[in-house]
């Protein structure tokens, strides 16, 4: 960075914060990336005077802008968020809190900086609940912004249709509201857009009354895991229960394979008939069986402290691919190419790798278009569709080149043997992605002409294109996926 650039930033930065915009140092892969300055606004005016004292310098190419919030713990590669070391403003949104529930307790509005385990705290208070992630300690805004998928999706659809507005800072320094009566075009956009419009400063949701939810994981030899995705083949299609939850995962720890399901019923029904198959499936080891009535805000704090201790190494890649239809042998050819790949990463010191295979079914993808449609524009009759996901964890930069390859390996296969059998379907989950993939062209081509269209009439001059590293941008995605 030239002595000229860093006095203009700086200069920006001061007629903001005076001297309180600090140095950013953190840890390992995306926060090895270090900014040169970050920027911590309290209040949506800081943000927007941020926005208008840095959008000259990032138009003329003298400096980067990068949004942080509070995270979604998915991917963590290389460039999500920030970019180069030498240039880069960070906008730092996690100081920026508020959880307020409407005075007909129909909705609350969510500070962009909170936590989800805040918001089920607070909500409990007056018996209810929100789509919010099944992690607590997951951010609110990345995990809105990428879709999200809460334990509540087959009544709601993705957590972002239950997003009736939001608070925007756009390009051009002004803030704005975007809702079905103002700035729909938006509104629609900011669902699943990730981060290619502005600066979302709060989340106004619906709310559902809450009553027990019963949930938890069950563990299984791994022996078990074909009747699991048998079951869950089962699951998808059958689709008679929208208060039904379950995702069946594999996963490679400290020389082990364990197999387990992730299950909830949201109206706290024990044992429905709809869940019964993966409670009955053995080998089970039932002395490990979590499942029990409990709340939203006690699950999350016990997914929250499950993914502390599981993934306690700060390197983390995420990856997947969508499988259109019930199929058990498509389903089987990803987990014999996850097995094939486990044999190649076996030897990395402590590695975990995870393979999960989570329903979209149709009815919840129904949901998702009765709520006012969203960026992803997934079809109700594409469903049911399964999301399959890696996600691998290890230790030091050391492997890093070697999980990157293998993994990319392991994507491609998948894609040509789910593909060989026509049931490789265009969308590509955000918060599972890989850092390769081209999200936004798996939203499809209508969906990504609208989101052009949006991104030119909010940011004409590509602010949040051009001059915001990280994520996955709109405009210069070619080819468009149909």
């Amino acid at each position: 960075m030239s002595g000229s650039q860093r006095s203009q930033i700086l200069a920006a930065l001061a007629s903001v914060f005076g001297d309180s915009a600090s140095q950013l140092g953190s840890a390992e892969l995306e926060n090895e990336l270090k900014p040169a300055f970050v920027a911590r606004p309290k209040k949506v005016e800081q943000v927007q005077s941020l926005v208008r004292a840095l959008r000259p310098l990032v138009l003329s190419g003298d400096c980067k802008l990068a949004i942080r919030n509070s995270g979604n713990r998915g991917s963590y590669f290389p460039g999500s968020v920030s970019a180069d070391v030498q240039e880069e403003v960070t906008i730092d949104t996690r100081r920026i809190k508020g959880i307020k529930l409407s005075d007909d307790r129909s909705t609350v509005k969510i500070g962009a900086g909170e936590r989800w385990s805040s918001v089920y705290a607070k909500l409990q208070e007056y018996g209810l609940v929100v789509a919010g992630s099944p992690d607590g300690n997951a951010g609110v805004a990345g995990f809105l912004l990428s879709g999200g998928l809460s334990i509540l999706s087959g009544e709601t659809g993705f957590a972002c249709d239950s997003v009736v507005e939001f608070q925007v800072v756009l390009a051009s320094g002004e803030v704005v509201r975007a809702n079905t009566e103002e700035h729909a075009d938006l509104w629609r956009s900011l669902k699943g857009g990730l981060n290619n419009f502005g600066i979302v400063t709060s989340f106004k949701m619906k709310v559902f009354k809450s009553g027990p939810i019963w949930g938890g994981t069950a563990y299984y030899s791994p022996e078990a895991f074909m009747e699991l995705l048998h079951w869950a083949c089962v699951f998808a299609e059958d689709d008679s229960d929208e208060h039904a939850n379950v995702s069946c995962c594999i996963d490679y720890r400290s020389g082990e394979k364990d197999a387990w399901c992730e299950m909830y019923h949201t109206q706290g029904k024990e044992y429905p008939p709809s869940l019964m198959p993966f409670m009955e499936t053995q080998p089970q080891m039932e002395e490990d069986c979590t499942v029990h009535i409990s709340t939203q805000l006690k699950l999350s704090k016990y997914w929250s402290s499950a993914i502390e201790s599981a993934c306690t190494n700060p390197r983390h890649l995420s990856a997947s691919i969508t499988i259109k239809g019930c199929m058990v042998s498509v389903l089987e050819d990803v987990y014999e190419e996850w097995e094939k790949t486990l044999e190649e990463l076996k030897h990395i010191i402590g590695l975990s790798f995870t393979l999960g295979f989570i329903p979209l079914t149709k009815s919840m993808l129904k949901k998702s278009a009765e709520a006012g449609g969203n960026a992803m524009a997934i079809p109700p009759s594409d469903g049911p569709l399964f999301l399959a996901m890696v996600h691998t964890v290890w230790e030091g930069p050391t492997h890093d080149s070697r999980v990157f390859e293998e993994i990319e390996n392991l994507m491609a296969v998948c894609r040509r043997l789910v593909g060989g059998k026509g049931h490789l379907h265009r969308f590509i989950y955000g918060s599972y992605a890989h850092h390769e993939d081209d999200v936004i062209a798996g939203y499809g081509r209508e969906s990504v002409s609208r989101l052009r269209e949006t991104s030119k009439k909010y940011d004409p001059e590509g602010v949040f294109q051009k001059g915001s590293p990280g994520g996955f941008k709109i405009l210069y995605h070619y080819p468009v996926l149909p």
